[in-house]
Protein backbone atom coordinates (compact mmCIF):
# COMPACT_ATOMS: atom_id res chain seq x y z
CA UNK A 1 0.00 0.00 0.00
CA UNK A 2 2.34 2.80 -1.12
CA UNK A 3 -0.30 5.33 -2.48
CA UNK A 4 -1.00 7.97 -0.60
CA UNK A 5 -2.96 10.74 -2.48
CA UNK A 6 -2.72 14.82 -0.72
CA UNK A 7 -4.57 17.45 -2.22
CA UNK A 8 -5.40 16.10 -5.72
CA UNK A 9 -2.31 14.23 -6.43
CA UNK A 10 0.36 15.33 -8.91
CA UNK A 11 0.26 16.46 -12.32
CA UNK A 12 2.50 14.63 -14.78
CA UNK A 13 2.95 13.73 -18.16
CA UNK A 14 2.32 10.20 -17.68
CA UNK A 15 -1.08 9.91 -20.48
CA UNK A 16 0.22 7.81 -22.94
CA UNK A 17 1.97 5.30 -19.83
CA UNK A 18 -1.60 5.04 -18.43
CA UNK A 19 -3.28 4.23 -21.76
CA UNK A 20 -0.82 1.83 -22.13
CA UNK A 21 -1.24 0.18 -18.60
CA UNK A 22 -5.15 0.31 -19.58
CA UNK A 23 -4.90 -2.13 -22.21
CA UNK A 24 -2.40 -4.30 -20.60
CA UNK A 25 -4.74 -4.67 -18.04
CA UNK A 26 -7.83 -4.91 -19.83
CA UNK A 27 -6.21 -8.40 -21.62
CA UNK A 28 -5.24 -9.35 -18.07
CA UNK A 29 -7.81 -8.29 -15.30
CA UNK A 30 -6.43 -10.61 -12.69
CA UNK A 31 -3.71 -9.05 -12.55
CA UNK A 32 -3.37 -7.35 -9.59
CA UNK A 33 0.05 -5.85 -9.79
CA UNK A 34 -1.44 -4.18 -13.44
CA UNK A 35 -4.11 -3.29 -11.79
CA UNK A 36 -2.16 -1.52 -9.10
CA UNK A 37 0.22 0.29 -11.69
CA UNK A 38 -3.18 1.62 -13.70
CA UNK A 39 -4.55 2.98 -10.40
CA UNK A 40 -1.23 4.75 -9.30
CA UNK A 41 -1.16 6.19 -12.72
CA UNK A 42 -4.58 7.59 -13.21
CA UNK A 43 -4.02 9.03 -9.66
CA UNK A 44 -0.75 10.64 -10.86
CA UNK A 45 -2.88 11.84 -14.03
CA UNK A 46 -5.67 13.28 -11.70
CA UNK A 47 -8.16 10.96 -13.59
CA UNK A 48 -9.64 10.15 -10.34
CA UNK A 49 -12.80 8.26 -12.02
CA UNK A 50 -10.48 6.00 -14.26
CA UNK A 51 -8.52 4.87 -10.95
CA UNK A 52 -12.42 4.69 -8.62
CA UNK A 53 -14.06 2.86 -11.63
CA UNK A 54 -10.88 -0.01 -11.52
CA UNK A 55 -10.84 -0.28 -7.91
CA UNK A 56 -14.68 -0.35 -7.48
CA UNK A 57 -14.72 -3.40 -9.93
CA UNK A 58 -11.58 -4.97 -7.77
CA UNK A 59 -13.77 -4.54 -4.49
CA UNK A 60 -17.58 -5.21 -6.12
CA UNK A 61 -14.96 -9.05 -7.17
CA UNK A 62 -13.12 -9.79 -3.74
CA UNK A 63 -14.55 -7.54 -0.56
CA UNK A 64 -11.73 -8.95 1.25
CA UNK A 65 -8.83 -7.39 -1.09
CA UNK A 66 -7.27 -4.90 1.07
CA UNK A 67 -5.53 -3.05 -1.45
CA UNK A 68 -7.87 -2.86 -3.75
CA UNK A 69 -10.43 -1.26 -0.98
CA UNK A 70 -7.14 0.96 -0.12
CA UNK A 71 -6.61 2.20 -3.82
CA UNK A 72 -10.60 2.86 -3.72
CA UNK A 73 -10.26 4.78 -0.96
CA UNK A 74 -7.30 7.25 -2.53
CA UNK A 75 -9.03 7.50 -5.58
CA UNK A 76 -12.14 8.57 -3.27
CA UNK A 77 -10.05 11.35 -1.27
CA UNK A 78 -8.42 12.62 -5.39
CA UNK A 79 -12.13 13.60 -6.28
CA UNK A 80 -12.15 15.03 -2.81
CA UNK A 81 -14.79 12.91 -1.04
CA UNK A 82 -13.16 12.61 2.01
CA UNK A 83 -16.24 10.87 3.96
CA UNK A 84 -16.61 7.99 1.59
CA UNK A 85 -12.60 7.51 1.58
CA UNK A 86 -12.79 7.64 5.91
CA UNK A 87 -15.05 4.50 5.61
CA UNK A 88 -13.52 2.32 3.58
CA UNK A 89 -9.79 2.94 4.94
CA UNK A 90 -11.64 3.19 9.16
CA UNK A 91 -12.47 -0.66 7.96
CA UNK A 92 -8.58 -1.08 7.05
CA UNK A 93 -7.60 0.04 9.91
CA UNK A 94 -9.07 -2.60 12.00
CA UNK A 95 -6.81 -5.63 11.23
CA UNK A 96 -4.63 -6.20 13.55
CA UNK A 97 -1.88 -4.40 11.93
CA UNK A 98 -2.94 -1.52 10.12
CA UNK A 99 -0.15 0.18 7.87
CA UNK A 100 1.29 3.52 8.14
CA UNK A 101 -0.13 4.66 5.06
CA UNK A 102 -3.96 3.86 6.24
CA UNK A 103 -3.34 5.64 9.45
CA UNK A 104 -1.84 8.57 7.77
CA UNK A 105 -4.60 9.03 5.14
CA UNK A 106 -7.23 8.62 7.94
CA UNK A 107 -5.54 11.74 9.75
CA UNK A 108 -5.01 13.22 6.32
CA UNK A 109 -9.30 12.91 5.22
CA UNK A 110 -9.43 14.28 9.09
CA UNK A 111 -7.61 16.96 8.41
CA UNK A 112 -8.84 18.19 5.21
CA UNK A 113 -12.51 17.66 6.70
CA UNK A 114 -11.42 19.92 9.54
CA UNK A 115 -11.48 17.00 12.13
CA UNK A 116 -8.25 18.22 13.63
CA UNK A 117 -8.86 16.08 16.98
CA UNK A 118 -9.55 13.31 14.82
CA UNK A 119 -6.92 13.74 12.58
CA UNK A 120 -4.36 13.53 15.29
CA UNK A 121 -4.51 10.10 16.93
CA UNK A 122 -3.74 8.19 13.96
CA UNK A 123 -0.66 10.75 12.67
CA UNK A 124 1.03 10.16 16.25
CA UNK A 125 0.49 6.53 16.13
CA UNK A 126 2.65 6.37 13.36
CA UNK A 127 4.96 8.55 14.39
CA UNK A 128 5.34 6.66 17.90
CA UNK A 129 5.98 4.03 15.47
CA UNK A 130 9.15 5.51 14.14
CA UNK A 131 8.03 6.80 10.88
CA UNK A 132 9.90 9.78 10.23
CA UNK A 133 8.77 11.44 6.61
CA UNK A 134 8.20 14.92 5.19
CA UNK A 135 4.49 14.28 5.24
CA UNK A 136 3.91 13.00 8.12
CA UNK A 137 5.70 15.56 9.73
CA UNK A 138 3.76 18.47 7.57
CA UNK A 139 0.39 17.14 8.82
CA UNK A 140 1.13 16.58 12.38
CA UNK A 141 2.71 19.64 13.07
CA UNK A 142 -0.21 21.78 11.26
CA UNK A 143 -2.56 19.59 13.22
CA UNK A 144 -0.93 20.53 16.42
CA UNK A 145 -0.68 23.87 15.35
CA UNK A 146 -4.83 23.90 14.80
CA UNK A 147 -5.45 22.65 18.20
CA UNK A 148 -3.04 24.90 19.63
CA UNK A 149 -0.95 22.78 21.17
CA UNK A 150 2.29 24.96 21.15
CA UNK A 151 4.05 22.60 23.03
CA UNK A 152 3.96 19.17 21.52
CA UNK A 153 4.08 20.95 18.67
CA UNK A 154 7.49 22.60 19.25
CA UNK A 155 9.32 19.04 19.88
CA UNK A 156 8.05 17.24 16.61
CA UNK A 157 8.87 20.78 14.85
CA UNK A 158 12.58 21.39 15.72
CA UNK A 159 12.81 17.23 14.61
CA UNK A 160 10.84 18.26 11.47
CA UNK A 161 13.45 21.13 10.59
CA UNK A 162 16.12 18.21 9.68
CA UNK A 163 13.48 17.28 6.50
CA UNK A 164 11.96 21.19 6.04
CA UNK A 165 15.49 21.96 3.91
CA UNK A 166 13.85 20.08 0.73
CA UNK A 167 10.48 20.58 0.90
CA UNK A 168 9.41 23.85 0.50
CA UNK A 169 5.73 23.12 2.29
CA UNK A 170 7.18 21.57 5.59
CA UNK A 171 9.51 24.83 5.36
CA UNK A 172 6.16 27.51 5.16
CA UNK A 173 4.54 25.38 7.94
CA UNK A 174 7.11 25.69 10.19
CA UNK A 175 7.28 29.39 9.62
CA UNK A 176 3.86 30.20 10.54
CA UNK A 177 4.12 27.43 13.21
CA UNK A 178 7.05 29.07 14.51
CA UNK A 179 5.65 32.72 13.98
CA UNK A 180 2.11 31.65 16.08
CA UNK A 181 4.88 30.22 18.63
CA UNK A 182 6.50 33.35 19.04
CA UNK A 183 9.76 32.40 17.58
CA UNK A 184 9.95 35.08 15.44
CA UNK A 185 13.75 34.44 14.51
CA UNK A 186 13.00 31.07 13.51
CA UNK A 187 10.10 32.59 11.76
CA UNK A 188 11.57 34.45 9.22
CA UNK A 189 14.16 31.52 8.78
CA UNK A 190 11.77 28.56 7.27
CA UNK A 191 9.70 31.36 5.42
CA UNK A 192 12.63 32.77 4.20
CA UNK A 193 13.62 28.91 2.69
CA UNK A 194 9.96 28.47 1.81
CA UNK A 195 10.29 31.10 -0.77
CA UNK A 196 13.50 30.20 -2.34
CA UNK A 197 12.38 27.28 -3.35
CA UNK A 198 8.29 28.27 -4.16
CA UNK A 199 7.92 32.03 -4.56
CA UNK A 200 4.33 31.83 -4.43
CA UNK A 201 4.33 29.68 -0.82
CA UNK A 202 1.29 31.23 0.36
CA UNK A 203 2.81 30.42 4.48
CA UNK A 204 6.24 32.18 3.24
CA UNK A 205 4.44 35.09 1.91
CA UNK A 206 2.15 35.21 5.51
CA UNK A 207 4.76 34.91 7.70
CA UNK A 208 7.39 36.89 5.86
CA UNK A 209 3.85 39.51 5.32
CA UNK A 210 3.49 39.53 9.01
CA UNK A 211 7.00 39.56 10.58
CA UNK A 212 7.63 43.21 8.32
CA UNK A 213 4.13 44.44 9.22
CA UNK A 214 5.58 43.62 13.22
CA UNK A 215 8.82 45.95 11.92
CA UNK A 216 6.05 48.48 11.08
CA UNK A 217 7.66 47.86 7.16
CA UNK A 218 4.00 48.52 5.81
CA UNK A 219 4.80 49.03 1.91
CA UNK A 220 6.50 45.25 2.11
CA UNK A 221 4.18 43.98 4.29
CA UNK A 222 1.60 44.86 1.89
CA UNK A 223 3.05 43.28 -1.54
CA UNK A 224 3.80 40.12 0.47
CA UNK A 225 -0.32 39.88 1.15
CA UNK A 226 -1.13 41.04 -2.01
CA UNK A 227 0.86 38.84 -3.66
CA UNK A 228 -0.53 35.52 -1.35
CA UNK A 229 -4.14 36.59 -2.25
CA UNK A 230 -3.43 37.11 -6.36
CA UNK A 231 -2.37 33.10 -5.44
CA UNK A 232 -4.96 32.59 -3.18
CA UNK A 233 -7.97 34.99 -2.43
CA UNK A 234 -9.49 33.20 0.22
CA UNK A 235 -6.47 33.24 2.38
CA UNK A 236 -7.70 35.17 5.51
CA UNK A 237 -4.27 35.78 7.38
CA UNK A 238 -3.38 38.02 4.39
CA UNK A 239 -6.69 39.20 4.16
CA UNK A 240 -6.45 40.59 8.39
CA UNK A 241 -2.61 41.40 7.53
CA UNK A 242 -3.96 43.91 5.09
CA UNK A 243 -6.88 45.19 7.90
CA UNK A 244 -3.77 45.63 10.32
CA UNK A 245 -2.02 47.95 7.77
CA UNK A 246 -4.99 49.73 6.55
CA UNK A 247 -5.60 50.47 10.43
CA UNK A 248 -1.75 51.42 10.63
CA UNK A 249 -2.74 54.48 7.56
CA UNK A 250 -6.20 55.06 9.66
CA UNK A 251 -8.06 53.62 6.64
CA UNK A 252 -10.54 52.34 8.76
CA UNK A 253 -13.27 51.51 6.32
CA UNK A 254 -11.09 49.96 4.00
CA UNK A 255 -9.53 48.16 7.19
CA UNK A 256 -13.30 46.90 7.76
CA UNK A 257 -14.15 45.32 4.19
CA UNK A 258 -10.46 44.01 4.72
CA UNK A 259 -11.58 42.20 8.05
CA UNK A 260 -14.71 40.93 7.07
CA UNK A 261 -13.35 38.99 4.37
CA UNK A 262 -10.91 37.35 7.10
CA UNK A 263 -13.89 36.15 9.14
CA UNK A 264 -15.31 35.26 6.01
CA UNK A 265 -12.87 33.03 5.01
CA UNK A 266 -11.25 32.03 8.72
CA UNK A 267 -14.36 31.93 11.01
CA UNK A 268 -13.15 30.17 13.68
CA UNK A 269 -9.69 32.71 14.27
CA UNK A 270 -10.78 34.82 17.33
CA UNK A 271 -7.98 37.25 16.59
CA UNK A 272 -9.71 38.55 13.09
CA UNK A 273 -12.70 39.04 15.12
CA UNK A 274 -10.42 40.66 17.80
CA UNK A 275 -9.84 43.17 14.57
CA UNK A 276 -13.09 43.83 13.39
CA UNK A 277 -14.46 44.88 16.86
CA UNK A 278 -11.38 46.93 17.39
CA UNK A 279 -12.09 48.66 13.78
CA UNK A 280 -15.85 49.15 15.25
CA UNK A 281 -15.05 50.60 18.18
CA UNK A 282 -12.32 52.96 16.95
CA UNK A 283 -14.77 54.29 14.39
CA UNK A 284 -17.59 54.41 17.73
CA UNK A 285 -19.61 51.76 16.70
CA UNK A 286 -19.50 50.53 20.16
CA UNK A 287 -22.97 48.18 19.55
CA UNK A 288 -21.45 46.48 16.89
CA UNK A 289 -17.86 46.15 18.51
CA UNK A 290 -19.71 44.86 21.78
CA UNK A 291 -21.88 41.57 19.45
CA UNK A 292 -18.36 41.37 17.85
CA UNK A 293 -16.47 40.54 20.89
CA UNK A 294 -19.21 38.81 22.39
CA UNK A 295 -18.95 36.51 19.23
CA UNK A 296 -15.56 36.06 20.09
CA UNK A 297 -15.81 35.03 23.32
CA UNK A 298 -18.57 32.08 22.13
CA UNK A 299 -15.49 30.85 19.97
CA UNK A 300 -13.35 30.66 23.18
CA UNK A 301 -13.97 32.26 26.53
CA UNK A 302 -10.24 31.91 27.76
CA UNK A 303 -9.05 34.75 24.68
CA UNK A 304 -8.37 37.33 27.42
CA UNK A 305 -8.65 39.86 24.67
CA UNK A 306 -12.39 39.67 24.46
CA UNK A 307 -13.63 39.68 27.74
CA UNK A 308 -10.40 43.16 27.82
CA UNK A 309 -12.62 44.01 24.68
CA UNK A 310 -16.13 44.37 26.30
CA UNK A 311 -14.04 45.84 29.58
CA UNK A 312 -12.99 48.69 27.36
CA UNK A 313 -16.70 49.20 25.60
CA UNK A 314 -18.34 49.18 29.11
CA UNK A 315 -15.29 51.79 29.77
CA UNK A 316 -16.23 53.99 27.17
CA UNK A 317 -20.43 53.96 28.49
CA UNK A 318 -19.47 55.04 31.43
CA UNK A 319 -20.29 51.69 32.98
CA UNK A 320 -17.06 51.31 35.38
CA UNK A 321 -18.71 48.33 37.72
CA UNK A 322 -19.04 46.37 34.48
CA UNK A 323 -15.71 47.34 32.96
CA UNK A 324 -13.26 46.75 36.52
CA UNK A 325 -15.22 42.89 36.43
CA UNK A 326 -14.47 42.89 33.01
CA UNK A 327 -10.96 43.86 32.86
CA UNK A 328 -10.33 41.64 36.06
CA UNK A 329 -11.34 38.11 34.53
CA UNK A 330 -9.05 39.61 31.14
CA UNK A 331 -6.14 40.33 33.94
CA UNK A 332 -6.65 36.64 35.02
CA UNK A 333 -5.86 34.83 32.13
CA UNK A 334 -3.03 36.97 31.22
CA UNK A 335 -1.88 39.94 32.90
CA UNK A 336 -0.91 41.52 30.07
CA UNK A 337 -4.01 41.95 28.26
CA UNK A 338 -3.88 45.06 26.23
CA UNK A 339 -7.51 45.58 25.90
CA UNK A 340 -7.85 45.29 29.38
CA UNK A 341 -5.29 48.40 29.96
CA UNK A 342 -7.32 50.53 27.33
CA UNK A 343 -10.50 49.76 29.47
CA UNK A 344 -8.33 50.89 32.59
CA UNK A 345 -6.73 53.76 30.95
CA UNK A 346 -10.21 54.53 30.16
CA UNK A 347 -11.67 54.53 33.32
CA UNK A 348 -8.84 56.99 35.27
CA UNK A 349 -9.55 59.45 32.11
CA UNK A 350 -13.42 59.48 33.12
CA UNK A 351 -12.60 60.16 36.50
CA UNK A 352 -10.09 63.14 35.41
CA UNK A 353 -6.82 61.32 35.46
CA UNK A 354 -5.66 61.57 31.97
CA UNK A 355 -1.89 61.32 32.66
CA UNK A 356 -2.97 58.23 34.40
CA UNK A 357 -4.71 56.79 31.83
CA UNK A 358 -1.62 57.32 29.19
CA UNK A 359 0.88 55.71 31.71
CA UNK A 360 -1.48 53.14 32.19
CA UNK A 361 -1.56 52.56 28.27
CA UNK A 362 1.61 52.73 27.44
CA UNK A 363 3.36 50.78 30.46
CA UNK A 364 1.12 47.70 28.51
CA UNK A 365 2.49 48.55 25.07
CA UNK A 366 6.21 49.13 26.65
CA UNK A 367 6.27 45.17 26.89
CA UNK A 368 5.45 44.65 22.76
CA UNK A 369 8.48 43.84 20.52
CA UNK A 370 7.69 44.71 17.28
CA UNK A 371 8.59 41.33 15.92
CA UNK A 372 6.52 38.96 18.06
CA UNK A 373 3.67 41.41 18.64
CA UNK A 374 2.96 42.62 15.41
CA UNK A 375 1.84 45.83 14.12
CA UNK A 376 -1.14 45.61 16.23
CA UNK A 377 0.62 46.92 19.23
CA UNK A 378 1.97 50.01 17.41
CA UNK A 379 -1.42 50.03 15.54
CA UNK A 380 -3.15 50.45 18.65
CA UNK A 381 -0.72 53.03 20.93
CA UNK A 382 -1.77 55.27 17.55
CA UNK A 383 -4.93 55.24 17.64
CA UNK A 384 -4.93 55.87 21.20
CA UNK A 385 -2.99 59.17 20.67
CA UNK A 386 -6.01 60.54 18.57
Amino acid sequence: MSTIVENGGMQSDLSHRLHGRLAMFAKDPQNRRLRGDCVELAIKEKQYDIALQIADKAVDQDKSDEQARFERASALMGLHRFDDALVELRALSQSSDPSPAVLQNIGLCNYLLGNFSAARAPLEAIYHQGVRSTDLFRLLISTMHHLGDISSALKIADEASEFAGSSDTLAGILGLFYLDASQPQKAAKWSAKSLMQNPDSLDGLVVQGTLRAGSFDLKSARQHFERALSIAPNTGRAWIGLSLISMATSDFDLARTQAEQAVKFMPGHVGSWHVLAWIHLVQGRLDEAQSVFEHALGLSRNFSESHGGLAAIAALRGDSKTAQKLAEIAERLDPNCLSAKFARSTLQKNDGDVIGAKATLFAALSGLSAPDSGAFGRIISKLMGK
